[in-house]
């Protein structure tokens, strides 16, 4: 199937809210909402999205239902998740698919939302946007560079330059040099490992792959990367872009561990193509959103990410 880029967001575009994984914050949610409003954009909640079932935002139906609606729907134009969490991994067998295909929409979120962005793209080949959540994220305190690219992704169609952020205030370092071309792919590592061996499983052949996570140990960190390692999908990655590690931890500091230089020395050093690590992308202060499913140009030795196509239409 050929990409599908979903249209530019209008000044006066409505955006579906949706909770596909854990309960919602109603104080967060609105200073997101107010923000949104600010700007222009109508808003319209997911019917279920203040539903409540354990540590889920309702049931997986009720889930997987607002999200099928929100695309079915003519008078919405885009859709931005509220929040991750756990949980929409389990919807995954409960989306119209080609109702998402024939409907596409800018869909936003990252986290525990790599399940659905990696499934659109499987099922739908849709470009969507690792990016701010509305109850997280979005609000009056965002930082400049993150909402400049965040807009410039989801409302200009001529936008196919450079991903701005931050450099005085991150490390961001080529482990390994050099320039490579590729559709980007990827997103939470838990969830990119978790979907292996499922139908849903990323296929990195001649693509480059981002990868970022939060509050894992390190001997997490380290089955993971051996995980994908095993798969073939760091071989088959024709670069790679790893980017924050949050709150990586070792739960007993009275054991030996071995920490990020070491694990990435382990497993990426030798691969013999580009890697960028510690790009300003995850669960980080600096969230840059990154247009997943669209072309890019990696120079890991410049630590630039280049569009090489519109993210919309």
């Amino acid at each position: 199937m050929t990409a599908v880029h979903p249209r530019a967001l209008r000044p006066d575009a409505t955006i579906g809210i949706v909770a596909p994984a854990g309960p919602d914050n109603e104080e967060k949610l609105q200073a997101g909402i107010t923000y949104l409003e600010r700007r222009g954009y109508r808003t319209v909640v997911g019917t279920h999205v203040h539903d409540a079932y354990g540590y889920l935002a309702g049931s997986d139906i009720a889930r997987a239902a607002d999200i099928n609606e929100i695309f079915d729907r003519d008078d919405i134009d885009a859709i931005i998740c509220s929040r991750g969490g756990y949980g929409a991994m389990r919807l995954l067998p409960l989306l119209d698919y080609q109702c998402i295909r024939a409907n596409p929409k800018p869909f936003m979120g990252y986290s525990d939302i790599t399940s659905l962005h990696l499934a659109f793209w499987k099922e739908a080949q849709l470009a969507t946007f690792y990016g701010p959540m509305v109850s997280i994220d979005i609000n009056d305190h965002m930082r400049p560079l993150v909402e400049q690219t965040m807009w410039q992704l989801l409302t200009e169609p001529s936008f196919a330059g450079e991903l701005m952020y931050d450099r005085a205030s991150n490390n961001v370092r080529a482990m390994l040099p050099g320039i490579a071309e590729g559709v980007l792919v990827g997103g939470c590592m838990t969830l990119v490992e978790a979907l292996l061996g499922t139908p849903w499983q990323l296929d990195c052949t001649g693509r480059i792959l981002f990868l970022e996570d939060v509050d894992e140990e390190w001997h997490d960190i380290d089955r993971m990367l051996a995980h994908l390692a095993l798969a073939g999908i760091l071989r088959d990655a024709t670069a790679i872009v790893m980017g924050e590690m949050v709150n990586v931890h070792n739960s007993d500091e009275s054991k030996p561990s071995l920490h990020l230089a070491e694990l990435y020395r382990d497993y990426l050093s030798g691969l013999g193509k580009p890697v960028l690590v510690d790009f300003p992308s995850g669960h980080g202060k600096d969230m840059t959103p990154l247009p997943l499913g669209c072309a890019v140009r990696l120079d890991a030795g410049a630590a630039s990410i280049r569009l090489l196509e519109a993210a919309t239409i």
